[in-house]
This record gives structure tokens, C-alpha cells and sequence, in this order.
């Protein structure tokens, strides 16, 4: 039996980069990645949610907030983003405004997590 991975031997287990890129980001006092939580909102009630996500926070951050951050991990070195939400990140109101930005930025890839939304 042939097994097919598509994950490169030489990257660190779980990561998507090389023990290599990752030694030099310490040393350079760079960045890789970035995990964006834009909202606690969510329609769900997960049990298992570490978030405790449910309602909106009233002191969560702007979008010009969260579109600067995304900048000074790009100046910093950042590769990946992964717009995890804190809760649904659907439901963030400028979460369009937000991606679109990122998708102007050199990162390898865009991540969004869970992408659950119903009809809210």
C-alpha cells in the first residue's frame, strides 16, 4: 500500500516550515505566523469551546485595529495567517474588509476557522 503526503519531510511535524525557518525567525526576532481572532461572536454553544465564545465583546478590536496588526506581522516576517475568529469569524462585521487586506499582503495562505455560519 502506497501512501501519498503531500507534506515536505523536511518541514518540523505539525508546521509548515523548516526547522531552518524557524531557528533563523528566532534569531532575527521575526515572525512566521499568526493566529487573528476577530470576534468572540458565534451562533453556536459549543461544550467544548476554549473561547467561551457566545456573544460579542464590547471591547474587541477595530477593524483598522485588526488591518494594522495584520501589517506589523507582515513588516515583522509573517508568512501565514490563520483568521481563526474566537468565535465565528463570519460573523465579524467587516470580516470581507478584513480578508481582503490580507489577501493584498505577501502570505502563503489564509486561513479561516470554523466557517460555520448559518442563516443569523
Amino acid at each position: 500500500m502506497t501512501t501519498h503526503c503531500t507534506k515536505s519531510p523536511e518541514l518540523t511535524y505539525g508546521l509548515d516550515f523548516t526547522q531552518k525557518e524557524i531557528d533563523d525567525a528566532i534569531k532575527d526576532k521575526r515572525l512566521l505566523s499568526l493566529d487573528l481572532e476577530t470576534s468572540l461572536a458565534c451562533n453556536l454553544r459549543c461544550i467544548y469551546c476554549y473561547s467561551s465564545a457566545g456573544e460579542k465583546r464590547s471591547n474587541e478590536l477595530s477593524t483598522k485595529s485588526i488591518n494594522d496588526i495584520v501589517d506589523q506581522a507582515v513588516n515583522l516576517g509573517v508568512r501565514v495567517i490563520s483568521v481563526i475568529g474566537g468565535g465565528e469569524p463570519l460573523l465579524y462585521k467587516d470580516i470581507l474588509e478584513i480578508l481582503s487586506h490580507i489577501a493584498t499582503k505577501p502570505v502563503r495562505r489564509i486561513i479561516m476557522d470554523p466557517i460555520i455560519r448559518t442563516d443569523c
